[in-house]
């Protein structure tokens, strides 16, 4: 008898042996890495060469720019700058200049411009609204605002703010738009503006590149905070505008000064503008920097942050009540009382209703 063996055909269910994984050479990935990184650029050349111009002015801005130009030109050749333009679009983006201060000159009236040098009576029914707009600066004082003029039950408050935004640099935060859009969207009672805190730089001009203190630097920031001021003085809106706190730093404390000065200088002008100074309200006894401050109870509080510029809760608090104070002398009837003129008011006493809108980081 003869036997033989025959190995097990291949069953016809079993998938067919996967394919060897392919590994790329380490000279691969780099050509990968490059065009990878290359075609980012391209597609981003324009924000990139926004982000190098709003350095301060200096040399090593001027590198920068002679850098990444000639990137946003080939991103533009080659259409690759259009997927970036149409999400700065669609998130409402928009980048100005000094003209954009002209814009706000050539703004239509209010069609019926209130007397901006009086508030009118708040109700719970027909609140105040009051818009706190600005810097970083605003961020604390206006959470602080928020609480304060909304514990009168007769008052809102909003807060619209932008990290390292303010004035002198319009192409990395157009104020002017915003504020306009602000007005012309909500049509506020008041409205309380804290700039400063990052206009302590150079300004470019067509002569030339100006430092604050220098007279070309003063003047064109003085045309700027007066063109906020008029325009919101035709469109009827109260303004309290106010002047930075004392900073740790004795030179950047310096250049505050000089802008506190201008913003006097300019009001002087507007009646429908208030200065609140909150430069001595944050010195101490001998008038001098400190970190703490006695509070309410004569207890020394904590008023500023590490950085030595900007306020902590308890700091917002004291310019909040600062602000307030020059708000109620502005109403027909002093301090506000929260009434109602029906049986169910839309809007209870103590509980108003309050929006925050936070800065874009």
């Amino acid at each position: 008898m003869t036997s033989s063996s025959h190995s097990p055909s291949p069953s016809p269910h079993r998938p067919p042996p996967a394919p060897e994984a392919r590994t790329l050479t380490l000279r691969q990935v780099t050509i990968v890495g490059v065009v990878t990184f290359g075609l980012f650029t391209l597609l981003n050349a324009s924000s990139l060469l926004r982000i190098v111009e709003r350095q301060p002015f200096g040399w090593p801005r001027t590198v920068q720019i002679a850098l990444v130009k000639p990137l946003d030109g080939l991103s533009h050749l080659l259409f690759l700058d259009r997927p970036r333009q149409s999400a700065d679009d669609a998130l409402g983006l928009e980048f100005g200049d000094a003209s954009a201060f002209d814009d706000l000159a050539d703004a239509p009236a209010a069609p019926v411009t209130p007397d901006a040098t009086e508030l009118p009576e708040p109700t719970a029914e027909d609140p105040l609204t009051i818009w706190v707009v600005g810097d970083s600066q605003a961020e604390v004082l206006g959470q602080s605002v928020i609480d304060r003029v909304g514990a009168t039950g007769v008052m809102e408050a909003t807060l619209d703010f932008e990290f390292s935004s303010g004035l002198t640099r319009p192409d990395f935060f157009n104020w002017p738009a915003e504020i306009q859009s602000v007005v012309e969207t909500n049509d506020p009672d008041a409205m309380v503006v804290v700039f400063g805190a990052n206009d302590g730089q150079g300004m470019e001009l067509a002569s030339g590149v100006f430092q604050p203190g220098d007279p070309e630097w003063n003047a064109e920031y003085a045309r700027r905070v007066d063109a906020v001021m008029a325009y919101l003085e035709q469109q009827g809106v109260r303004v309290y505008w106010i002047a930075q706190p004392i900073a740790r730093d004795a030179e950047y404390s310096a250049r505050l000064a000089v802008m506190n000065g201008i913003f006097a200088d300019v009001a002087a002008d507007h009646p429908n503008t208030t200065i609140v100074s909150l430069y001595d309200l944050f010195t101490d006894e001998s008038g001098n920097y400190s970190d703490y401050l006695p509070g309410a109870d004569g207890e020394l509080v904590e008023m500023r942050n590490s950085d030595g510029i900007h306020l902590t809760r308890a700091g917002g608090d004291r310019a909040a009540e600062a602000i307030y104070a020059a708000i109620e002398d502005d109403l027909p009837n002093g301090a506000p009382v929260a009434t109602t003129t029906t049986t169910a008011p839309t809007v209870a006493p103590g509980e108003p209703t309050v929006t925050t809108v936070a800065g874009s980081p």
